[in-house]
């Protein structure tokens, strides 16, 4: 994914409803599709309440929460109802790097903004005991 104009606002593009589809690769060998619906609804402190309800293969849906916040040009912090501890996050041009914990894999993930500006590339890959055990593949689309 190769990182430049133009610039990717997190606030704005999540705002409203969002759709993703991709593949979560385990490091067994086994692919599971995700689908994802979400949708954003922009606070008056100008954060952002993230909803998502998300299905992994053939298991029951799931629901997740953000609320993400910027506090710098460019720098955001998160919680995120599956994180441990605070979510950071960095934006610079097109691309937005999260990285935080759960309670047992450490997550880093990088969202590109599409040249089209409706579509975003999401690539978050799971370690654990500094192996790299799972990485999701995922196109986010604008609803």
């Amino acid at each position: 994914m190769q990182a430049g104009r133009p610039g990717f606002d997190p606030i704005r593009y999540f705002e409203g409803a969002t759709k993703g589809e991709g593949r979560l690769y385990i490091v067994d060998g086994s692919v599971i599709p995700i689908r994802v619906e979400s949708t954003g609804e922009k606070l008056a402190d100008g954060s952002l309440r993230l909803t998502q309800h998300i299905r992994e293969g053939d298991n029951a849906p799931r629901t997740r929460s953000w609320t993400l916040r910027e506090t710098s040009k460019g720098d955001y912090v998160a919680e995120l109802s599956d994180a441990r501890g605070t979510v950071a996050a960095h934006v610079e041009g097109n691309r937005m790097t999260i990285e935080y914990e759960t309670g047992s894999e450490r997550i880093h993930q990088v969202l590109v903004l599409n040249r089209d500006r409706r579509t975003v590339s999401n690539r978050l890959d799971a370690y654990k005991w500094g192996l790299n055990v799972a990485r999701l593949d995922e196109t986010i689309t604008q609803r």
